[in-house]
């Protein structure tokens, strides 16, 4: 067998049908491009194993009762310097333009044991 471009480094034997180089991809197949993962940046304070846990963040986080002082002594990813965020002008800024909305808590994954 000749190596194709496509193949030309592979050390693998190819024993594939003729049409095979023909076949899309499937990155073609997939409507969006391929992502590497949910990227939490923020020390784990968007997630939380119930729902419970993170309405209760969130709806702190949201809350304009609630002074930045009391909230930063949560302790929790949203509270702390990370990269170029600052977070408090960042929940005040997440603040004004939105409020808390429960309907978007969502459960990406259930575990079974």
């Amino acid at each position: 067998m000749k190596p194709a471009s496509a193949n030309q480094f592979s050390f693998r034997p190819s024993n594939t049908e003729v049409n095979y180089a023909s076949w899309p991809a499937v990155v073609e197949l997939a409507e969006e491009e391929p992502i590497s993962g949910l990227q939490e940046m923020r020390r784990g304070a968007l997630m939380a194993y119930d729902k419970e846990t993170l309405r209760d963040r969130m709806t702190a986080y949201f809350d304009p009762k609630t002074d930045w002082a009391t909230f930063a002594a949560l302790e929790n990813g949203l509270s702390k310097k990370a990269g170029m965020f600052e977070p408090e002008k960042g929940a005040q800024k997440a603040a004004e333009a939105e409020s808390f909305d429960d309907a978007k808590v969502k459960t990406l994954c259930a575990l079974s044991l």
